[in-house]
């Protein structure tokens, strides 16, 4: 998977692309004006520019995009760009996937969190009913163009948010690594980060066994970010997750106490907040509530197998596995957790 990693200049885009093919591109609104003022225009025969935000993450997008394809006359022997964050990356490639049974892409992540995570391995996604990602497909990028360069033009927040996934992604398979990382990432930790990533989608394309490992922090996670639509970035709230898995893992026996203070008190050190903080900060949901919503978006997580939550556990730093975890267990332990801490 990661053969299909470039790091380059945007500007060097067009020498990993057929000269012979129709381009069109969706951009991220921001990432637009940016490129623009460095003087860079992309020379696709057409642009689609989109205003990028979690309400545009729909089925509707998808279809308007799919219409200006159609109604410029893209063929199948098109080719897509995406060019821009997390949301972008997945629009493009679910487009992509579908359009006229599928076209080639490449993604331009622009965002921390799509360099190291969300543009990489192949799935794409949108909402439906206020629940995150669940309608999507699995397709691969022709190329996936990483220019660290674009990091700089992000606002510290963005950054914030894409330090979690990185710190997520070490977590699983790079303890040295983890604790190296600081509140910025040097080029050898984002490499390093797509390597992890990619080497996990490499035996597992389709999410049935080893993939699931990727999904840490994140059950909790889009949980909190659902409950906070809007004010809780993507990394807080996965960070917030990583924090419960391992306060979870302890009570199960699955880490040390020593590993997941050491995993809290990193994220801590960082400025991120645990799930309770999050939700007292920016919700106004009633403490008492709190579980029980958090429990409703958990009960229709794609890693729901009936009666039971595929969850992944920390078993040190660099070390994780996915447990079968029965929801009423589940709820008791984040009761436990937002309450008895």
């Amino acid at each position: 998977m990661r053969d299909n990693v470039i790091f380059c200049r945007i500007p060097e885009l067009e020498n990993h692309i057929p000269a012979d093919v129709r381009v069109f591109a969706v951009v991220d609104s921001n990432v637009g004006k940016i490129l623009s003022q460095k003087g860079f225009f992309l020379s696709a025969d057409k642009m689609f520019i989109l205003e990028a935000s979690e309400a545009d993450k729909t089925l509707q997008t998808v279809e308007n995009i799919a219409k200006w394809l159609l109604e410029n006359e893209a063929g199948r022997d098109a080719w897509l760009l995406g060019i821009g964050g997390g949301i972008v990356t997945d629009i493009t490639g679910m487009v992509a996937s579908i359009y006229k049974r599928g076209i080639r892409f490449s993604l331009v992540p622009t965002t921390l969190l799509a360099q190291v995570d969300a543009a990489i391995g192949g799935k794409t996604g949108v909402n439906l009913g206020g629940v995150k990602n669940v309608l999507g497909t699995f397709a691969k990028a022709e190329s996936i163009v990483v220019d660290t360069d674009m990091l700089r033009t992000l606002p510290q927040r963005e950054i914030v948010s894409g330090l979690a996934e990185a710190l997520k992604t070490f977590i699983i398979g790079d303890a040295q690594m983890f604790e190296r990382a600081g509140a910025d990432l040097s080029e050898d930790m984002i490499r390093r980060c797509i390597e992890i990533k990619s080497d996990i989608v490499e035996q597992d394309r389709h999410e049935s066994g080893l993939r699931q490992m990727l999904n840490l922090g994140h059950t909790v996670g889009h949980a909190v970010e659902t409950l906070s639509w809007g004010k809780v970035s993507h990394g807080e709230a996965v960070a917030a997750g990583i924090m419960a898995a391992a306060q979870i893992g302890k009570r199960l026996g699955a880490c040390s106490e020593s590993v997941a203070q050491r995993i809290e008190e990193k994220f801590l050190h960082l400025g991120y907040k645990s799930v309770p903080k999050l939700l007292e900060a920016y919700t106004d949901i009633p403490r008492e509530d709190c579980v029980e919503k958090l429990m409703h978006f958990i009960r229709n997580d794609k890693k729901r197998k009936e009666d039971f939550v595929n969850f992944v556990l920390i078993r040190d730093i660099g070390s994780v596995k996915v447990e079968a975890i029965r929801v009423a267990e589940l709820e008791k332990l984040i009761h436990d957790l937002c309450y008895h801490r």
